[in-house]
């Protein structure tokens, strides 16, 4: 199945926010005011076309979680520059508390949004300079301006970033007492003051818990996002 978009229309910024924190995909607490408006704009554009590609496992028990944590925690219309530079700082810490797998998993989602920021501030600059976007674009504009950044290898990239870090969480709920390690970490974290780190870790690892058939759950997504790059790069599969 491919991945769909929004309708061809320049959706309003607060009805978008509004959906996103209905489908319970904007975290309380976790501020948007520091992204420029057009930032803010394509990322809560994307997450609603991810929330649309997606309805089936946001609706299932198994895979809903997992799914609401990759567009709440990994992918959404908020700032996480903070939590990523924590990442950075702290993975010594983490190393000593927390199983190795857990510390990957944790280095590849970081990864991962990382070259998402890139690639939406490619996006982002070429929407801005070359097809002289505003505050908000249309589906038209916006697969334009994708298939002008020329960055197709970079796409997949991202990609199989998203199943190399679902195949490392996989791993990770193999190794005994993971939980338990999560659990001890969790006093000494908010004592040096990396309680929003380990908050993330152990969302992630709670909303994994419930996939049983990581194969079926890993494939859709890949599936779904690569046919959705080949459409819009006009690639035969």
């Amino acid at each position: 199945m491919e991945g769909r978009t929004p309708a061809d229309t320049a959706f309003s910024l607060p009805e978008m926010l509004r959906e996103l924190a209905r489908a319970g995909l904007i975290r309380t607490g976790m501020g948007t005011a520091d992204l420029p408006t057009l930032e803010l704009y394509l990322r809560a554009w994307q997450s609603m076309r991810l929330l649309q590609t997606y309805t089936d496992l946001m609706a299932d028990k198994q895979y809903g979680p997992a799914c609401r944590f990759f567009l709440s925690d990994l992918y959404s219309p908020q700032e996480f520059s903070r939590r990523d530079a924590d990442v950075r700082r702290a993975v010594g810490f983490l190393r000593r508390t927390l199983p190795e797998m857990m510390i990957r998993g944790l280095l590849k989602a970081i990864e991962f949004q990382d070259l998402s920021s890139a690639l939406d501030h490619a996006l982002l600059d070429v929407m801005t300079t070359r097809l002289r976007v505003k505050d908000s674009f249309t589906r038209t504009e916006y697969e334009k301006a994708y298939r002008m950044c020329g960055n197709y290898n970079d796409r997949e990239r991202q990609i199989d970033l998203i199943v190399e870090a679902g195949r490392i969480l996989q791993s990770a709920h193999r190794i005994p007492f993971t939980g338990s390690a999560l659990a001890l970490a969790r006093l000494l974290a908010r004592l040096i003051g990396w309680a929003e780190l380990h908050d993330f870790l152990q969302r992630g690892y709670d909303a994994s818990l419930p996939v049983r058939n990581y194969d079926f759950f890993l494939h859709t997504i890949a599936s779904r996002e690569t046919a959705l790059l080949n459409r819009i790069y006009g690639v035969e599969p």
